[in-house]
């Protein structure tokens, strides 16, 4: 009885784990897109007048995606805050 009782505490303790692994893996791959999406910010910034008068129907597009991201960022944002609430549980 007692050894089925630690190998369910011990394959929960390595689920998650796993979990933890994961978690962080896709916050480091979060965090590097969105720091691609910064730079790209700043040199559409720099560029929006050229690109609205060169090809209006693409700065639509543009300002367009980059108005998705931002949703989907805060979207992104509200998971990782119940992330950190799991991960700040700990296991007996």
């Amino acid at each position: 009885m007692f050894g089925l009782k630690n190998q369910a505490i011990s394959m929960g303790r390595n689920l998650y784990n796993k979990a933890q692994i994961y978690y962080q893996s896709g916050k480091h791959i979060a965090h590097a897109i969105d720091r691609g999406y910064t730079v790209f910010k700043k040199i559409h910034g720099a560029m929006a007048p050229q690109l609205a008068n060169a090809s209006p129907e693409l700065a639509k597009v543009t300002k367009r995606a980059m108005g998705s991201y931002e949703a989907t960022r805060a979207a992104v944002m509200s998971a990782n805050q119940v992330g950190e609430r799991i991960g700040a549980m700990r296991f007996a």
